[in-house]
């Protein structure tokens, strides 16, 4: 129970009530909290706004009723590991938006997952995003950093970030082209495609790297360590 706003699921239909008692939000069609995706309870919703149906599209509202966006999107859902934005859906294209109703990633993608990036001072604030387009040959993927800036283009089998490397000014990302790991640098390259393995050891901060079955370990400037 929330001091301002009290839900009430009924026959899949939720209704949203003041400490009053009194009805709120009855103009719109549909409203609905929006549930976190990556949170252990099934009763965990996002805490300053709700999404409203109306006219067959959805939009966000806060919890004095004022709308923060227009009923523009066909859906509306949280997206998992970033908590205060969400995924939004026109026309099958997916996007991002935060909490205020401003635009951090284009509707223009087929996929869209946060990286995973997490720290405790921050939360999952500076998390970036992995956006997919289909192609005929399988999805490609790019990276667009928390600011919203595109980091990588989509050409990539495979992106993922190293998560367990803690700097919210840097993303190092470990990323598959034709079949191949290369490690980036935010959009530096430290290594080249050309290894089947990048695998992070943050016991020591280095990377252990795998080529024509070889293993071997470079630091995370790329330098080498053991051949």
């Amino acid at each position: 129970t929330d001091k301002t706003v009290n839900k009430v699921m009924a026959n899949e239909k939720t209704e949203v009530f003041n400490e009053r008692k009194e009805q709120l939000f009855t103009q719109y069609d549909v409203v609905e909290p929006i549930r976190l995706t990556n949170i252990a309870s099934d009763l965990m919703y996002e805490k300053s706004v709700l999404k409203y149906k109306k006219d067959g599209k959805y939009g966000l509202i806060n919890f004095t009723g004022a709308e923060v966006t227009s009923n523009i999107y066909d859906s509306i859902e949280s997206l998992e590991y970033k908590e205060g934005c969400f995924l939004v859906e026109q026309e099958g294209k997916f996007g991002v938006i935060n909490l205020k109703g401003n635009e951090i990633v284009q509707i223009k993608y087929d996929k869209i997952l946060s990286d995973g990036y997490y720290e405790e001072e921050t939360k999952s604030y500076n998390a970036g995003f992995i956006v997919g387009q289909k192609t005929q040959e399988g999805y490609r993927y790019g990276y667009i950093n928390s600011k919203g800036k595109t980091i990588l283009d989509m050409q990539y089998n495979e992106i993922n970030r190293v998560t367990d490397i803690i700097d919210h000014k840097n993303v190092y990302l470990v990323a598959f082209e034709n079949g191949k790991a290369g490690l980036l640098k935010n959009n530096k390259q430290i290594l080249n495609n050309e290894y089947e393995e990048i695998e992070y050891n943050k016991l020591n901060n280095l990377f252990s790297i795998q080529k024509s079955s070889k293993q071997g370990v470079v630091n995370i400037q790329g330098k080498q360590i053991i051949p």
